[in-house]
């Protein structure tokens, strides 16, 4: 593992960057937070996301796996897949490093739908258009397919989490594990979701905002969001491709969620009516993603992949309050976790109910929460 003082030794190793930036001070080296010993490092020229393997066998298994996507996977896509996923400019198996190129001046899902509402549709259109080609990408992806991973995501074993994941959990995420286990029927929900998993082609596995990055565009005075790239792909599996569009569901909910005012004893019911962003200011992005998802991937079974991703949107909401609570203490980061367990049973246990709510409710008839 190289640390942080011999990082710039290394890169001049490698011929990534010249001895001169490191005499002129022009090199920046963050340490990052994640999985794996990640740095960002920049200079003038260059800015790359330098990852690295540790002990630890997840986090080993998460930089392994998205060493092989770079390797074995990306080569074999489509350029215009290509073209929204962040280059490789370094593998090296025996430090085991991996440099991805850093996209600069870029902003997240989140960020790009807080400061160009008007262009939500442009946000879901670009999203589904990737997705619907990474998971259409099936033949030309065979051949890698079989020493991929399969497994069930963690997040949908948290109804019956193992010893191991009560080792380092914080009080705040214990207190949204046993929440999830007081509930039968969530818990029951939880596991027929486990149980219906289809490793059906090639997912990204960890779908949210801060994987999501747009880059802007500015004409004059005008400004729109430009090139999607879609970044960290330590989760890169043969998976259930419901499961990646419902990390893009998921994303919706909690952009709404976080809109809602801070108060001392929250309920859904009454916050799903002050947000200050509506549900149905998001609509469009639902309605363009889907659309796009299915022109792009071409495959018959979109209406029964998206009804089992309004579904999973639940289990991922699981695993966000369970991963936020980990580390946020303050009221309002408690407050988002109360409210995503909340949307996530009524996504999970209510049939039709996460449809609804991102399709079909209106701004003149409220949302009825049941």
């Amino acid at each position: 593992m190289i640390s942080s003082p011999f990082i710039a030794s290394y890169l001049v190793q490698h011929r990534l960057i010249k001895p001169g930036s490191v005499v002129a001070g022009l090199l920046e080296i963050t340490p990052l937070s994640g999985r794996n010993y990640n740095f960002l490092v920049r200079d003038r020229t260059l800015g790359l996301v330098l990852k690295q393997g540790i002990w630890l066998e997840e986090n080993r298994k998460a930089f392994q796996a998205e060493r092989r996507f770079y390797r074995e996977i990306v080569p074999l896509l489509s350029p215009e897949l290509q073209a929204q996923i962040p280059s490789a400019v370094l593998i090296d198996d025996h430090e085991e490093v991996l440099g991805v190129e850093f996209v600069p001046d870029a902003v997240t899902m989140f960020q790009a739908l807080q400061a160009f509402p008007s262009q939500a549709a442009t946000v879901g259109r670009r999203l589904g258009e990737f997705m619907g080609r990474l998971h259409g990408a099936s033949t030309a992806l065979e051949s890698c397919k079989a020493g991929l991973s399969h497994d069930v995501p963690w997040a949908l074993k948290l109804h019956r989490p193992g010893a191991a994941s009560f080792r380092l959990v914080s009080p705040g995420s214990y207190r949204c594990l046993k929440a999830l286990q007081c509930h039968g029927e969530l818990c029951a929900a939880m596991q027929r979701l486990q149980d219906d998993w289809r490793p059906e082609c090639i997912i990204h596995g960890d779908i949210k905002s801060d994987n999501l990055l747009f880059t802007v565009a500015t004409h004059g005075a005008t400004r729109t969001l430009d090139r999607l790239s879609v970044v960290d792909w330590e989760l890169c599996q043969l998976g259930d491709p419901a499961w990646d569009i419902a990390g893009f569901f998921q994303g919706i909910f909690l952009y709404w969620i976080f809109s809602f005012p801070i108060v001392a004893a929250p309920s859904l019911d009454r916050l799903a009516q002050s947000a200050s962003v509506p549900l149905i200011a998001l609509r469009t992005a639902v309605i363009e993603f889907m659309r796009a998802y299915a022109d792009a991937c071409g495959a018959p079974s979109s209406r029964e992949t998206f009804e089992r991703a309004f579904v999973l949107s639940g289990a991922r909401l699981v695993q966000f309050a369970v991963e936020y609570a980990q580390h946020q203490h303050e009221q309002h980061a408690l407050q988002h976790c109360e409210m995503a367990l909340q949307v996530a049973e009524r996504a999970i246990c209510v049939p039709g109910w996460a449809r609804h709510a991102l399709l079909e409710a209106t701004a003149t008839a409220p949302m009825s929460i049941q």
